[in-house]
């Protein structure tokens, strides 16, 4: 009767995981092959079996859904609030990264500065509203036209007039909606 301590086992283990990492299994002549990812999933799925890897994997799904959710939820944030930073510096910036088109810049900056409206006027129905941070998302929504109307200015350059026409035409109705937010705003 033979038996392996623990120690030995786990050895075992890691030299046979090793050895079938370089070496294999080839499926014979005519057999069904499998999908190309199917062999790094399966082996994943092997690792885990060690609580190293296991942890790690646990780990990474934590910090990942963690990320996406704070994420999520920044996006309804307000000025003053802990996860506004992350609304517009982080959110904002990966949108902005993947507008991958001058056309769909103008429209996301449209995007941008109608939110600096709509938020402002979260904040004033709120009563929390202070002249800094009014003053802070007037500027921003400026700064947010001005990079709309940039973008409309490269569609234009780039002899697009049909896109250039659709993106202003995004940027007219949010300034439609939006521009007076921030004048009577400064009034009250």
């Amino acid at each position: 009767n033979i038996s392996l301590t623990d120690s030995e086992r786990h050895v075992l283990q890691a030299r046979l995981d090793e050895y079938a990492d370089f070496h294999p299994a080839t499926s014979p002549v005519g057999a069904a092959r499998t999908a190309p990812h199917a062999g790094v999933f399966a082996g994943v799925i092997r690792r885990l079996h060690d609580p190293k890897a296991a942890t790690a994997f646990a780990s990474m799904i934590l910090v990942v859904g963690l990320g996406a959710g704070t994420s999520l939820a920044a996006e309804r944030a307000l000025p003053g609030s802990a996860l506004y930073g992350v609304k517009i510096h982080i959110n904002e910036n990966v949108r902005r990264a993947l507008a991958f088109s001058p056309e769909a810049t103008a429209r996301l900056e449209a995007t941008f500065a109608h939110r600096r409206a709509t938020e402002a006027i979260a904040l004033a129905t709120e009563g929390a509203l202070t002249t800094e941070i009014r003053v802070s998302l007037a500027q921003d929504f400026e700064t947010h036209v001005v990079r709309s109307k940039d973008a409309t200015l490269v569609l234009e350059s780039a002899g697009d007039p049909a896109a250039a026409t659709a993106a202003r035409a995004a940027l007219e109705m949010s300034l439609s909606i939006d521009a007076h937010v921030f004048a009577e705003l400064s009034a009250t």
